[in-house]
Order: structure tokens, then sequence, then C-alpha cells
């Protein structure tokens, strides 16, 4: 297995000033990222998608923040460029796959900390590290679980195919849960960390009955509900990305029955009856 950094941050590391306005800090992104059109592409067609004004948000949300978080940002951009060397034989030892793995720093609109997907021709993880700035995750462990969290989807994806953009619209709320429940369990695994509960996690097991029954009834009655449980900006009692932690917990009690490659592979018709049970006690 080895690692290929695309270092594209560093473009924008390269221009950037204290003194720049948000509208000169857009340009400046726009103008280092040629390095990597088809990537600047995919940041402004996740907003385009969704019928969302790209240069509104980078202006008013993304470079508005960019000089608080400017010191965060670098110094996440050079621990990832430490830590992710580090990785290499771990991961190797949990799956070994694939031969060749790119990840790619870079500054984003705003759109994902971690995102896994082909690039250039291999199997990649993309680091956004404004999101990750914007996020606050900055220790080496914080780091370390997004890694093996986004390395646990290319192994996922490897194993079955992609599942959430492919699949029948009335799977898609059943199999995002699955996929990131998936990657949430099996990241401290990967990344051989030690099990902490966090905060967030203490307060979700709290409200845990709870998460089930809202996300039984929107599976039936209203699927978009659904996309509420993931998105730092989704709140559910006033609570971040509940399906991360709600899916995690669901794997955990399948993999108490399956091993890695047969969870990683169940058939959609096992995955609803397991869900139900989860969710309901009952099938």
């Amino acid at each position: 297995m080895t690692f290929e950094i695309i270092d594209v941050f560093e473009n924008f590391k390269h221009d950037y000033h204290a003194r720049l306005t948000p509208e000169s800090l857009f340009h400046t992104w726009f103008s280092a990222m040629q390095v990597a059109p088809t990537l600047r592409d995919w940041c402004i067609q996740e907003y385009l998608s969704a019928g969302e004004d790209w240069v509104q948000i980078a202006h008013q949300t993304v470079f508005t923040r960019t000089h608080q978080d400017y010191v965060r940002m670098r110094r996440i951009h050079e621990r990832l460029k430490a830590l992710i060397p580090e990785l290499q034989p771990t991961l190797k030892a949990f799956y070994a796959y694939p031969k060749t793995i790119k990840w790619v720093l870079y500054h984003g609109l705003g759109n994902a900390a971690g995102w896994s997907t082909p690039y250039q021709g291999a199997p990649a993880i993309l680091c956004g590290i404004e999101k990750i700035a914007a996020l606050d995750w900055s220790s080496d462990e914080e780091l370390l679980r997004l890694c093996a969290h986004e390395y646990a989807h290319v192994v996922h994806e490897h194993l079955r195919g992609p599942l959430v953009p492919t699949a029948q619209r009335q799977h898609v709320p059943v199999l995002k849960l699955y996929v990131e429940g998936f990657a949430s369990y099996y990241e401290t695994f990967i990344a051989a960390l030690p099990e902490r509960v966090t905060r967030w996690e203490k307060d979700c097991a709290l409200v845990l009955d709870d998460l089930k029954r809202i996300y039984a009834q929107a599976l039936i009655q209203y699927p978009s509900v659904c996309d509420k449980f993931f998105g730092a900006e989704s709140l559910i009692y006033q609570l971040p990305d509940t399906g991360y932690y709600l899916g995690k917990q669901w794997v955990k009690t399948l993999a108490q029955t399956y091993d890695f490659e047969s969870l990683a592979t169940l058939p959609i018709e096992t995955l609803e009856r397991s869900l139900e049970i989860f969710l309901t006690g009952h099938s």
C-alpha cells in the first residue's frame, strides 16, 4: 500500500494574507484551485445541485471566517501531512486495500471535513482543511479518527460498490445510516485508537430511544426528515450529526453477528429487517 499526498491547500496558503477581504479571499481561492479544477468544480456543484447560491455562501459564510480560523487551518494542515504517512502500516494491517491511495489536502467551500471518492484514477480521501478547522477538530486523535472514518468508506465501497448514489429512493435513508454507521463503528479499530466516549456521544446516548423513534417514524412517513440526522448544522435535540451515532449503535449490534466482510456486504433486505428491529424492538 502506497500513499500519495496531493497538497492543494499549499497553493491557498502561499497567496493568503491577513489583510485580504472576503471578496479577495474568494478570488485567491478560485485562483489557487486552478491546479485542481475537477475538485474546484465538485465544491461548487454540491451547492448547485442543492439549488443554493455557491458564490453567496462563499462570500458570506466561508471566507468571512477565514482569518479567525487560519492559524488552526495551518496547524491542521501540518499535522495531517505528518499523521497520514504514520497511518500507512495501521491501514495496511487492517485491510491492505487499495494498492495506492491519494490523500488530497485542500481548502473547499465548507463542503466536508472528509470525503472518500475516486480522484485522478485512484481511490482518494479528500480532507477539507477549512471545514475541519470550522468544526475545531484539531487534536491528533480527532484527525486520525477522521482519516480512519474515510478509509472505512474506501474499503466499504471496494467490497460492495457505491451504495447511496445508486440506491432506489426508498432505500436511501436505510443505506445512509448503514454506510455512516459502518465507518463510525470501525474508525476506532482502523486507527488503533482507544475506545473513548466523548461528551457528544454521552449526550446522544441520553436521547437514543428518542432518536430511534424519530428515525423509525421518518422512514415510514417523512423520509426527508432522515437528512436532518446528518450534518453539523442539522440539529436533533440540539445535537449535530446524530445519524452517525445512531448508525454506529446499529452497526455495533450487527457486528455481534457478522464478521467485517459479511457486515460490509449485507443485502438491503437484511439491512431493512435489522434496522426495524433495532429502531422499534420488533420485526
